[in-house]
């Protein structure tokens, strides 16, 4: 198919309703389907769980997020009610939810993110209750304070009745990644050990292929945000630079103070998140030191859920916590002034 001139391709283009953020959150959803998949992956290459009943627990743990996200939790986090918690949307009635489809697939990755975490220690019975939390109550709480147009902690809200000058800076999931860090930890408390295994290939496998799931999720998450508009290059090149000085941080720990080398196909993971919070607001510069220091606080997790002798062989809870931390802290030290405005 052929156009044989501008005028003619500008008419087709004038005619077809494209919704170019649409088809950007729809890429997110499908990178969020793919790092449901790299998770089971990684528990399972980690514990003395075979991948299929891993995969459907996530599954039931995708289904039940979603049911509940459509009846109560998109209300709470978008609806319009107080700076506290919405009260507005139920089920999604008489309402605009043209970003909804998004945010009940992200939410539903940070379930399963938070039940992989737990690597096997939690039955059906308990998934059901820590994913409907999480998805009705928890999550959606923390993210009306900062994401809605009348959260307390909202950059959103006007200018008068803002927290501070700018409000909290997130527009790439680092709560998401703290409020899963903790029930991650938790839950692990609760359990106890679980028994582990070792299988490198379903691990490395499952590790790099939520390297471009995360990077895809981290650069629309802002799209589906009220009256925000991300600047896709400067956040493309801090999610790119930040992985970069945090593997090469892990390379030479790994080297000079024989550290485990599992830990190295961590780091571009720990450097996702760490910068994913502020990569819209961020210097390059300030990106690299995102990352190297979010290595460096990522292993120091470990040590200390270690000493508390908190079980993590998937090393997601000491990701998570240490990402989360990092993520919501790191924006309100290096953001620029600038590219606030």
């Amino acid at each position: 198919f052929f156009f044989r001139s501008t005028s003619t391709l500008s008419f087709f283009m004038s005619s077809v309703p494209y919704d170019f953020n649409f088809i950007w959150m729809i890429m997110g959803l499908m990178a969020a389907g793919g790092a449901v998949i790299a998770f089971g992956l990684v528990e399972s290459g980690c514990t003395s769980q075979d991948l299929p009943p891993v995969l459907l627990r996530n599954l039931t743990a995708s289904a039940i997020t979603v049911l509940v996200y459509w009846i109560l939790g998109y209300a709470f986090t978008f609806g319009l009610g107080n700076p506290f918690i919405g009260f507005d949307c139920f089920a999604l009635l008489d309402c605009d939810y043209s970003t909804a489809p998004y945010h009940a697939g992200i939410l539903a990755l940070v379930s399963v993110m938070t039940v992989a975490a737990l690597a096997g220690r939690s039955d059906f019975y308990n998934t059901l209750v820590l994913t409907s939390s999480l998805s009705v109550w928890i999550l959606p709480v923390a993210l009306h304070w900062i994401w809605s147009k009348d959260g307390w902690l909202s950059p959103f809200v006007p200018l008068g009745s803002r927290f501070g000058r700018n409000g909290f800076l997130d527009f790439g999931g680092a709560t998401l990644h703290l409020c899963t860090g903790l029930a991650a930890l938790a839950g692990a408390w609760y359990y106890g050990r679980t028994p582990t295994t070792t299988s490198p290939l379903h691990s490395h496998l499952g590790s790099l292929l939520l390297y471009p799931c995360f990077f895809i999720i981290a650069l629309t998450l802002g799209i589906s945000l009220p009256d925000f508009q991300p600047p896709f290059a400067r956040m493309a090149i801090n999610l790119l630079i930040a992985p970069s000085t945090s593997i090469l941080a892990a390379i030479t720990l790994t080297r000079y103070f024989h550290l485990p080398s599992h830990h190295i196909h961590l780091a571009g993971l720990m450097g996702l998140l760490s910068v994913a919070g502020g990569a819209a607001f961020m210097q390059p510069w300030a990106a690299a030191v995102m990352g190297v220091v979010g290595f460096g606080i990522y292993f120091e997790f470990q040590i200390f859920l270690r000493q508390l002798g908190i079980d993590d062989p998937s090393h997601f809870i000491g990701l998570e916590l240490a990402g989360g931390v990092w993520g919501v802290l790191g924006p309100g030290l290096f953001s620029s002034q600038q590219n606030l405005r």
